[in-house]
């Protein structure tokens, strides 16, 4: 239905994975990772080149317009915006405009931290500028991720060639005291792998 949501979930969960893979496995769906140092002009510009829009010589408005004209000859297309909670009032004032040239015709995903509920509610609370506007947008709610589980932990260390029963009880025993964070999880898997490759010598 082309709506816009706003996804939580703790650090090292595989947002950012799993946000580049379907990006890379389906059609019109384009990928754009946010930063604390991105101004206005870097959000627009960076969107239009990855949505492969040349933007040499055109200002910051025209850009945005020609973002919104590509994408609505698209079909079904969707942006997901990665860490969008490190993103600046200012750049977010301007998201609105990009979402009022764009509604209904293009969906919108924002992944990021919880930190955003907090600095939502807090932007709220003030009444601070743009924030009644964009928590309108995302039809006010934030949907949580689940943590990772330890099965799922199980089939990661299957996916990745570990095997050996004993060594992934180790990587489960090891992801769980660390909130089961795939970054450790990774560095478990590789841990172990290297272990049974030294023992196989």
């Amino acid at each position: 239905y082309q709506n816009v949501s706003w996804l939580v979930g703790s650090a090292g969960i595989g947002k950012t994975t799993a946000a580049k893979i379907y990006a890379q496995s389906h059609k019109n769906v384009f990928y754009l990772p946010c930063s604390e140092d991105m101004h206005k002009s870097d959000f627009v510009r960076d969107l239009a080149t990855v949505i492969g829009i040349r933007t040499e010589g055109l200002k910051v408005r025209e850009i945005l317009y020609a973002i919104s004209a590509e994408l609505i000859t698209r079909e079904r297309p969707l942006l997901i915006f990665d860490e969008g909670d490190k993103l600046t009032d200012s750049v977010l004032y301007y998201y609105i405009s990009l979402y009022n040239g764009l509604k209904d015709k293009c969906g919108m995903i924002f992944l990021s931290t919880e930190y955003m509920k907090r600095r939502m509610e807090n932007g709220l609370n003030r009444a601070k500028k743009g924030y009644d506007e964009l928590d309108s947008r995302i039809g006010r709610r934030f949907i949580p991720l689940p943590l990772i589980k330890s099965n799922e932990v199980a089939t990661i260390c299957q996916i990745n060639g570990l095997e050996d029963k004993s060594a992934v009880a180790t990587v489960i025993k090891e992801a769980a005291e660390c909130g089961n964070d795939l970054r450790r999880v990774r560095r478990s898997i590789q841990k172990e792998m290297k272990k049974l490759s030294l023992n196989n010598l």
